[in-house]
């Protein structure tokens, strides 16, 4: 047995709940006889005689998901790790444990020294926790783990139908038609603990984004981002960041910008976030006119209920560009936006879970656009998003997913009017 569980601690507060929440619903005759032994003998912690008599319950047709956690809970007090992860991963199939099971699975990682695949399950735990006990657990364990540095990839590929945003008749100022193309690319991500632990110091971090278009190159678009990040536990965060865009090949915009956030526990499992985030933009040579300022406020708010997990999010976005001015006519950059959106996330058995969400935006532009010394009116957009994606992990490490996303654009100039709907399947790992 594993000397630092050989006391009762988390493993053994989780098997004692589940033991008790699942006595009441255990099959008859042999199959329950054997089950309710297994549960004494687990109390008693004479895990060989209750792993012997949770295998006759098995053997008798009794098939549940708390029968398998408390065998992954024996096989785990025996030090048979393999086979206790088996069975957690069993278990977590039930919506209803498991976040316990993740936690779980994570204790089983960190026994066995994968601190990776540890870190990973009680990411998903705290993730998928119901409740602030089992949260608070699965934090615990994140912060006592070793690791300095946190990396993910993926790639992807897929198909883009409308990558230029241009109209269904084309548009008229860019001579741009509609037309899809394939789309594939590379995401990374990555942290790097200067000082402090996860939940509470600095942290360098930075990512790096390639989309790319065999037959519309000039849509390509690159993307990279470095800063450095204070972050607190109970307490604000704050962030400074530098970025650079290229678009085909040219450069679109840098910038520096910082990020204030706050996050708050308001029980039963929902979690509200606040941020403000702002930054100052220099544009490429051929943008210029995007050298200004963005900033945004936003604010979220995540719950669960029952094995469904839900999000409601609000962005503000102010921008003051130069704007576009050119032989007489005027196009603005600088709209005010507010954004709107909500989304669930449901597993689905067999290891698979699903996503959707929507969300709505609305553009407003303040100044008059201008074209052949004719002051039109100024300029409103309203975009509307579909999005459902499915995944599953592969390994411990890698996962799947296929995501659809729509747009639909409508604005009070119908050059701006667009549909776009971008399918792409992705694999990604996190190390």
């Amino acid at each position: 047995m594993p000397g630092s569980f050989a006391s009762p601690g988390p493993l053994a507060w989780i098997a004692g709940l589940c033991l008790l929440a699942s006595g009441a619903s255990a099959d008859q005759g042999s199959a329950d006889a054997a089950y309710r032994a297994g549960i004494a003998a687990a109390r008693d912690s004479d895990y060989v005689r209750a792993l012997r008599h949770f295998r006759d319950a098995r053997d008798h047709g009794k098939n549940s998901a708390t029968l398998y956690f408390n065998i992954g809970v024996a096989r785990y007090r025996l030090g048979r790790y393999p086979a206790a992860r088996e069975a957690f991963l069993t278990s977590s199939e039930s919506a209803p444990l498991r976040a316990i099971s993740l936690y779980n699975l994570g204790l089983v990682a960190r026994t066995e020294g994968r601190s990776a695949a540890a870190r990973a399950r009680f990411r998903e735990a705290y993730d998928t926790a119901r409740t602030d006990k089992l949260r608070d657990l699965a934090a615990a364990a994140l912060d006592g783990l070793p690791r300095r540095h946190s990396f993910y990839i993926e790639g992807f590929a897929g198909y883009d139908s409308n990558p230029r945003l241009a109209g269904n008749e084309g548009d008229e100022v860019l001579q741009a038609g509609r037309e899809g193309d394939a789309v594939a690319g590379v995401f990374a991500a990555g942290q790097y603990l200067l000082a402090g632990d996860w939940d509470d110091g600095l942290r360098l971090r930075g990512h790096a984004y390639n989309e790319s278009h065999p037959d519309l190159d000039s849509e390509d678009i690159t993307s990279l981002r470095a800063g450095l990040g204070v972050y607190r536990t109970h307490g604000w965060r704050y962030r400074v960041e530098a970025g650079h865009i290229r678009l085909g090949d040219d450069t679109l915009q840098d910038s520096v910008g910082v990020r204030v956030a706050r996050r708050y526990r308001l029980g039963d499992g929902r979690r509200l976030a606040l941020a403000l985030e702002g930054e100052r933009i220099a544009g490429g040579d051929r943008y210029a006119y995007l050298d200004g300022w963005r900033v945004s406020p936003r604010a979220g708010l995540r719950g669960d209920a029952g094995p469904w997990s839900w999000s409601l999010r609000y962005r503000l976005e102010y921008n003051d560009r130069d704007d576009l001015s050119e032989g007489g006519d005027f196009f603005s950059v600088s709209p005010w936006r507010h954004e709107i959106g909500a989304g669930v996330r449901r597993p689905l058995g067999g290891g698979f879970a699903g996503r959707a969400g929507v969300a709505y935006r609305v553009s407003l532009y303040t100044d008059p656009e201008i074209r052949e010394d004719a002051v039109l009116d100024e300029r409103e957009d309203d975009r509307v998003e579909f999005r459902l994606g499915l995944s599953r992990p592969l390994t411990e490490r890698w996962t799947a997913r296929l995501e659809a996303t729509h747009w639909d654009n409508d604005s009070n100039f119908d050059r701006y009017d667009y549909e776009r709907t971008d399918v792409r399947l992705s694999l990604g790992a996190s190390f």
